[in-house]
């Protein structure tokens, strides 16, 4: 055959799929696009669009999936006990308590317990993951309250000084000013 054929290639059709096993409760399955991380007045410019079939892997879904792989299953039966002792204990014991508890005919249970300190780390290094968005989430708000705060006293004072140079207040709630922030300067002024 020849590279400068002119004839369209038959091409195997590309799947893309991703498990979800996150925290958050999410439908057995759904289809998302690359598209919904445009902003929606450009979605319709692009190129490309990638669909991506999404399957919760947790447990209690899927159920189908979880009979036809039984790793799978097992995958989610452990993560499903980790969370569930880590609500108790440290993630370190969870996976532990885990590992001990889960049924001997269980297929990745071996090599679970071969590879026991990186599934800790990697379990440990997800927690962590968590926390650190808590902890980043929990920061910004207070650091929105405080430039909040700062913003409102600016706003405050400058209607206090208004308002005592001689401005009247429906001048100064004319000019887009909070009728809260008016009601408070005056009761200063």
């Amino acid at each position: 055959h020849s590279i400068y054929n002119r004839s369209m290639i038959a091409l195997p059709v590309p799947r893309c799929v991703v498990f979800y096993n996150g925290t958050e409760e999410e439908p057995d399955e759904q289809k998302l696009r690359l598209s919904s991380a445009f902003p929606q007045d450009k979605r319709e410019m692009a190129d490309v669009e990638l669909t991506v079939h999404m399957l919760n892997v947790n447990s209690g879904h899927n159920e189908t999936l979880m009979e036809a792989c039984r790793p799978m299953y097992e995958y989610a039966w452990t993560v499903e006990h980790i969370r569930i002792y880590s609500q108790e204990t440290d993630v370190e014991m969870a996976v532990n308590r885990t590992l001990e508890e889960m049924p001997e005919d269980f297929r990745i249970r071996s090599f679970l317990l071969e590879n026991k300190e990186e599934v800790q780390m990697s379990v440990l290094t997800e927690y962590d993951a968590e926390e650190e968005l808590r902890l980043i989430a929990k920061d910004s708000w207070e650091e929105g309250m405080e430039k909040g705060i700062e913003k409102g006293q600016d706003m405050l004072i400058d209607v206090i000084g208004r308002l005592r140079g001689g401005e009247s207040s429906e001048s100064i709630l004319s000019s887009g000013v909070d009728p809260h922030t008016v009601d408070l300067a005056l009761k200063v002024v």
